[in-house]
Formats: structure tokens, C-alpha cells, sequence
């Protein structure tokens, strides 16, 4: 529940964040969300400071996941390429074997007069 101005505590704002007091305590001290003093002491933080940090955190995980996304689809292509030559190297190779044995098994040894007795 809002306290003064629209504040809030360091427990309410986790709450409403999700995570654990401890993390809001750890962004307040690193700077990374604003907090000010209320009238008793007690570390506050302001509606606009939670929403502005929220947004700031989501943005960050998008744009993480975003490059994660686009590392994984680099990777991906790589190791479709990848296949794709190996694929085309070892059908060459079969083809090679193939076109090398058919070749040794029907060509049969021709002297020089067995040349010309067929062009006649």
C-alpha cells in the first residue's frame, strides 16, 4: 500500500516487482532504482522510480534475449552449412567412386589394331 506521495517500501516495491527485497536493497545501494528517506527513517521508493525500473529491466531481458536469439540462428545456420557441405563432399566422393569403378569394371584394354578394325 502507497504510503506518502505515492511511495512505496523497500518490501512493497519487491513485491510489486516480483523479486526479492534483498535485489531492491542491492539496485538502491548500486544506484540502479531511486530511493529516498521517509518522514520515519525507512528507505522509500517512488511509484515512477519502480515503473521506470521495471520497464528498464524488461527492456534489458528483451534485448538479452533478443541477441540470444540471434547468436542461436548465427549458430544454427553455421552448423546447416556445415552439413550441407559435408553432405555435398561425400556424395562427390560416392560419385567419384562410382564414376572411377564403372569406369574400371567396363572399359576393357584396346590395342591399337582393335582401334582400327572398329573404325572400319
Amino acid at each position: 500500500m502507497a504510503t506518502h506521495d505515492n511511495c512505496f517500501s523497500l518490501a512493497e516495491a519487491a513485491r510489486i516487482l516480483q523479486c526479492d527485497d534483498k535485489y531492491i536493497e542491492a539496485m538502491a545501494t548500486l544506484g540502479r532504482i531511486r530511493t529516498h528517506a521517509s518522514p520515519n527513517g525507512d528507505l522509500h521508493i517512488n511509484a515512477d522510480a519502480i515503473a521506470a525500473f521495471r520497464d528498464e529491466t524488461w527492456d534489458g531481458i528483451r534485448d538479452m534475449m533478443l541477441g540470444l536469439l540471434d547468436t542461436l540462428q548465427e549458430q544454427h545456420i553455421d552448423m546447416i552449412n556445415e552439413s550441407l557441405q559435408s553432405a555435398v563432399a561425400e556424395r562427390s566422393k560416392r560419385s567419384a567412386r562410382r564414376t572411377t569403378a564403372g569406369c574400371e569394371r567396363f572399359t576393357l584394354p584396346l590395342s591399337l589394331v582393335d582401334v582400327q578394325k572398329r573404325r572400319r
